[in-house]
């Protein structure tokens, strides 16, 4: 039961009224105590609130809905005031950053939670929501009660008030730390072996899955004659085989794609300029997420091999 006075007498509460089929229904009731020709009344006024308890019901579970979600939910949810203060953090954005509710609220974001070398363009970003009303994405460092960084990708907007004026910032993060290392030890790992892959005296490559050539070492520019430019041209792995032996290298493509074979097969190496030299090759398949995406390989020139044979040969012919 819901009940409102004024001064004056009158009464507004909330109840249920039964039908004569003994269902019940809700009421909004508005008494008032009145004179009239000096005679003492009560009038009442009884107005069915069913659809608006219907709609106050709905709203109410899709409140509980959205806070559950935000609250068990492993990704940042920020909210904050026009000036920087802190509203809300939801429990893993709490967690991840070592505060308990009541210590991060009214804190000033910035100076909290933010480095100060990264201020300056928390401000820009800031800036441009309540300009331009739209959304962004951006990532920053944020700091945790330990001292230690996580790097949050953040995609935040503005909320306004139905007057126009900013209510809140509304932000939601995902903590990408661990993503960011590994990411960085994965370019640290291709760079070793571009720089052991530039020492190495034989040639190089790599080949995506229509067979153009996306990587070639200094030794395979050197030994097949073309450029740098030339590879962004575009040159085909099939196009350094002389055509005597396109066909069967062709043929071993599908094979050293699927794994079942790796190569040791001996060729006729086709230069740039048209001149050819004998060479082994050993290749095996560039593997993503178990699937193959192109073909790595070594190139060996067995020029100098095949030099050896001939004269040996000779010799034990004379």
């Amino acid at each position: 039961l819901k009940v409102k006075s004024s001064p004056k007498g009158t009464r507004i509460f909330e109840t249920y009224q039964r039908r004569k089929d003994g269902s019940e229904f809700p009421v909004e009731i508005n008494a008032n105590f009145v004179v009239f020709e000096g005679e003492e009344y009560n009038c009442a006024f009884v107005r069915d609130i069913t659809e608006r308890r219907q709609a106050e019901d709905k709203l109410r579970e899709e409140r509980d809905f959205n806070k559950t979600l935000i609250d068990t939910s492993p990704t940042f949810f920020v909210t904050l005031d026009p000036n920087g203060k802190t509203l809300m953090m939801n429990p893993a954005t709490l967690d991840k950053l070592g505060y308990s509710e009541e210590e991060v609220i009214g804190t000033d974001y910035l100076d909290t939670y933010v480095p100060k070398e990264e201020h300056t363009m928390m401000q820009d970003i800031f800036g441009h929501l309540t300009a331009t009303a739209g959304e962004t994405y951006n990532e920053n460092h944020v700091l945790t009660r330990h001292g230690t960084t996580l790097l949050v990708e953040w995609h935040g907007r503005p909320i306004f008030k139905n007057d126009g004026q900013l209510a809140y910032f509304f932000g939601v993060g995902i903590d990408i730390t661990e993503r960011h290392k590994a990411e960085e030890a994965r370019r640290e790992s291709e760079e070793r072996f571009r720089q052991l892959a530039e020492l190495l005296p034989v040639s190089i490559y790599e080949a995506d899955m229509e067979g153009q050539i996306v990587y070639a070492n200094l030794a395979a520019y050197k030994a097949f004659g073309y450029t740098h430019d030339d590879m962004l041209a575009g040159v085909k792995l099939l196009h350094m085989i002389d055509t005597r032996d396109r066909k069967q290298a062709a043929a071993n493509i599908p094979k050293i794609l699927s794994g079942e074979y790796g190569g040791g097969t001996e060729f006729l190496a086709l230069r740039k300029d048209g001149s050819t030299f004998p060479m082994i090759t050993y290749s095996n398949p560039i593997m993503k997420k178990g699937r193959p995406i192109g073909i790595r390989g070594i190139v060996v020139d067995i020029t100098e091999r095949k030099k050896a044979m001939s004269q040996e040969q000779l010799y034990q012919l004379q």
